[in-house]
């Protein structure tokens, strides 16, 4: 009997931690963001000369993402119609 009231609460406590929801995804998860900006579709951050989407980092192709064109580490940048969109100038 007291094994089976053991195995009972087991089962209830894992299915109550089945059924939570997952946390939600901190700014500097690897994920890609979908709640973008700009009309972006997807987005990311930059990452020295490229735009870090996930777990790529995919190269510019309007703007630059370097600190001396006005972008840098950590801006936001994303793709919209298929092109990487980085904030600085290029």
């Amino acid at each position: 009997m007291q094994l089976t009231n053991t195995l009972l609460t087991i089962m209830a406590a894992a299915l109550v931690v089945s059924a939570a929801p997952p946390p939600k995804p901190d700014h500097n998860d690897i994920e890609a963001r979908w709640d973008c900006p700009n009309g972006w579709t997807t987005c990311g951050e930059c990452n020295g000369t490229s735009c870090h989407i996930a777990f790529w980092n995919s190269e510019c192709d309007v703007g630059k993402c370097t600190a001396q064109s006005g972008g840098g580490d950590g801006k936001l940048c994303g793709v919209r119609d298929g092109n990487v969109e980085c904030p600085g100038r290029g």
